[in-house]
């Protein structure tokens, strides 16, 4: 994102009614402390008015609650309020803007960073290609050594070290909005792999098992992109206590179909996994139980089967000598 060190801040801040308003309210330095907490971010984010974490991936609720580090509670009220007032919206991916933000900012200043922002990375492209291209290939090495400065070393290293830690686009992006990418060669689920052998077993790595997860809450919640760092910590303790993978997908649509909003508060949600979690372990609880009395079933089942057998065949035996014995008598 193009940097930006300064935004405009009219000196008839306190003038304007809204602030006035909020200014009566119970916590208002608190609200107004995170009002220009949110301006300052979205000035920083130069991307016309989002709260914007990098370019593609907008702040969700709970990054904002996470980076603002003031009480929850006035947190949720501050942005409930700025909604109400119409200085903050969500859009329909579930990104926070600054509706009037170009309105009251030099957007003609912020757009000239932002060609430089782009220009100076088109030429960083281009310079990464021409030095792409000038690398000999494995087949056509030169016999000859090549001079190469400790300037030109110190740069493919910096580009070397810095694209180590960049994702493809091609990895980021998704047909769903909203929704965390799981990548090409993750095992997808499905009933085939995902079979119940009295207790559902995933042949996935964690990483698949942890997108699967982060997807199905994500998707089921219908906003966000990110899922918070707790969230992250819950689906880790899933993983340890090998609660399998469509158990924990199971539970967590159980969750969201059982969940009964509050209509006064249009706020009222799921919004955290670990709300899940208490019915994905009683789920998980139920499902091992169930397992154990298939199990117990088949094992009785198959040991009435064997004494039967060596009944009938010992049955069997004795008839075929007491008709021995029967001949014998009767040719006797």
């Amino acid at each position: 994102m193009a940097e930006i060190k300064w935004i405009k801040l009219s000196t008839g801040m306190f003038d304007d009614e809204k602030i006035k308003i909020i200014e009566d309210m119970p916590e208002a330095d608190t609200i107004i402390v995170i009002w220009l907490k949110l301006m300052t971010m979205t000035g920083r984010s130069n991307m016309g008015g989002y709260i914007m974490l990098t370019e593609s991936i907008p702040y969700t609720e709970d990054m904002l609650i996470s980076v603002i580090k003031r009480p929850l509670p006035v947190i949720k009220m501050a942005l409930s309020i700025f909604e109400r007032f119409g200085m903050l919206e969500i859009s329909e991916q579930g990104a926070f803007f600054l509706p009037n933000w170009e309105k009251h900012q030099n957007t003609e200043s912020l757009e000239k960073v932002r060609e430089y922002e782009r220009k100076r990375k088109a030429e960083q492209r281009a310079k990464r290609k021409q030095l792409q291209l000038a690398e000999p290939s494995p087949g056509n090495v030169p016999d000859s050594p090549v001079d190469v400065t400790p300037l030109e070393v110190r740069s493919k290293t910096k580009e070397k070290e810095s694209s180590c830690c960049l994702t493809p686009e091609t990895e980021i992006k998704s047909e769903d909005e909203g929704i965390p990418f799981t990548r090409q060669d993750a095992v997808p689920v499905t009933p085939e792999t995902d079979a119940d052998s009295g207790q559902d077993k995933i042949s996935s790595t964690d990483m698949d098992y942890h997108n699967a997860v982060a997807t199905k809450y994500l998707q089921r919640r219908g906003k966000g992109l990110m899922i918070s760092m707790k969230d992250e910590s819950v689906i880790s303790k899933y993983i340890a206590d090998n609660i399998p993978l469509q158990t924990a997908l199971d539970g967590i649509d159980k969750a969201f179909d059982d969940f009964k909003p509050n209509p006064k508060n249009k706020y009222d949600g799921i919004k955290s996994l670990n709300y899940c979690t208490e019915l994905i372990y009683a789920l998980h609880a139920s499902r091992e139980a169930v397992a154990e009395d298939k199990k117990s079933i088949e094992t009785e089942v198959q040991q009435q089967s064997d004494q039967t057998e060596l009944v009938g065949e010992y049955t069997k035996a004795d008839i075929q000598t007491m008709l021995t014995k029967l001949r014998a008598k009767q040719g006797g």
